[in-house]
């Protein structure tokens, strides 16, 4: 798990980030080549299961907000499924 100012991982096949907590809103960097896939961004629950957020699937490059309340804890990832040689850079940082 990692604690974002700011965290960045680029995903070269289908896959998922590391864990990252973050506060409040959070601003969401996706960048590269999806090679054919889709990134879906997960939020983890109370009962530790991943789940997508919704209207947070990307199919192509997005610098966005994601509004959570000021001062919520989230436990965020991104997974990238059907990707044929991606080179994906995934950027979380508290807003």
């Amino acid at each position: 798990m990692t604690d974002v100012t700011g965290f960045e991982e680029t995903l070269s096949a289908d896959g998922s980030t590391a864990e990252v907590t973050t506060v409040g809103p959070v601003f969401l960097s996706l960048s590269g080549t999806f090679g054919g896939g889709t990134v879906a961004i997960e939020r983890k629950g109370t009962d530790d299961t991943w789940r997508s957020i919704a209207g947070a699937s990307y199919t192509s490059g997005v610098d966005k907000v994601l509004n959570f309340a000021p001062k919520g804890v989230n436990k965020l990832r991104a997974t990238l499924s059907g990707a044929t040689t991606p080179s994906l850079r995934v950027a979380f940082q508290n807003g």
